[in-house]
């Protein structure tokens, strides 16, 4: 008795996972990425180890810009199915604008390149708005890896008193001298 319980709430809860997942795409759709991520993060703890809703999170957190959030569910994607994840991953990510190897890898350097002494170059990692398919992905602004975009987006904003305390004469100076 108990074992057939287990059964069946088992298939109830891949069920509700089914309908949270299409929720989550309906939202992500329509343009709100943090109520399908929220959709999503709730398919995948009904359903451990299924592929489709850890992907899409990363999509919904790739379209809110959150990188840290989306690197963390783009490995939860490559742990649950590696083979889906070969498959699948690099179109999905080029959906959105990004680049899977700079991605995933995270470090945006070539292999080597510190070992040859060579400079690194520039990861790959946001193109376009979400809503326009990229042919091919571009550097991300002028950010060098992930950890110098992190902490760029959590710097306060410039208030109206430090522009008008700005002394733009001597940064003119500053920047014609070289």
């Amino acid at each position: 008795m108990r074992r057939i319980a287990r059964v069946l709430f088992g298939w109830f809860d891949v069920g509700i996972a089914l309908v949270l997942h299409v929720r989550g795409r309906w939202r992500l759709h329509r343009g709100d990425p943090a109520a399908a991520a929220r959709l999503f993060e709730a398919a995948a703890a009904r359903a451990p180890g299924s592929f489709a809703p850890l992907l899409a999170l990363t999509r919904a957190y790739l379209r809110r810009r959150d990188l840290v959030l989306a690197r963390r569910a783009l490995a939860r994607a490559r742990e649950a199915s590696p083979a889906r994840f070969a498959r699948e991953a690099s179109a999905a990510m080029r959906a959105e604008g990004f680049d899977l190897a700079t991605l995933a890898a995270g470090g945006g350097a070539r292999a080597g390149a510190a070992a040859d002494g060579e400079r690194p170059e520039r990861g790959t990692l946001v193109v376009t708005s979400p809503a326009r398919v990229a042919r091919a992905a571009l550097p991300f602004g002028d950010c060098r890896d992930l950890d110098e975009y992190t902490r760029f987006r959590s710097m306060p904003a410039i208030t109206s008193a430090e522009i008008a305390s700005t002394d733009w004469d001597a940064i003119i100076d500053d920047l014609q001298d070289g």
